[in-house]
């Protein structure tokens, strides 16, 4: 049987990704070791949605409609402009900032 990926919660950890945003921007403002938190945050938001709700092994039938996908195409029609105005708006940041050493700043 074929997974259905028409509802949100089977879109759901996609959207996951945008839980990086603030645990970005929790890094650049503290500096330090709190830089870690967004690779350390994907590493172990991953693997623990894996642990919870399990590993999907079946492919989605290529057939389904767009008009199901609609969750998916979401999350990846706005990931693009989040991710673009976090980056410059990090760089910008770490640019105009005094408490965040040579290091942080590369």
């Amino acid at each position: 049987m074929q997974p259905t990926p028409t509802t949100l919660t089977r879109a759901l950890p996609f959207w996951a990704s945008l839980a990086m945003v603030p645990l970005s921007i929790i890094g650049a403002h503290y500096g330090g070791l709190a830089v870690l938190l967004t690779p350390i945050g994907t590493w172990g938001l991953f693997s623990l949605l894996d642990a919870i709700i399990g590993q999907t092994r079946e492919n989605a039938d290529p057939a389904t409609p767009d008009a199901d996908l609609y969750w998916y195409r979401a999350i990846t029609l706005i990931w693009f402009p989040v991710q673009a105005t976090l980056l410059f708006t990090l760089i910008w940041y770490t640019g105009h900032t005094t408490h965040l050493g040579g290091l942080e700043k590369i």
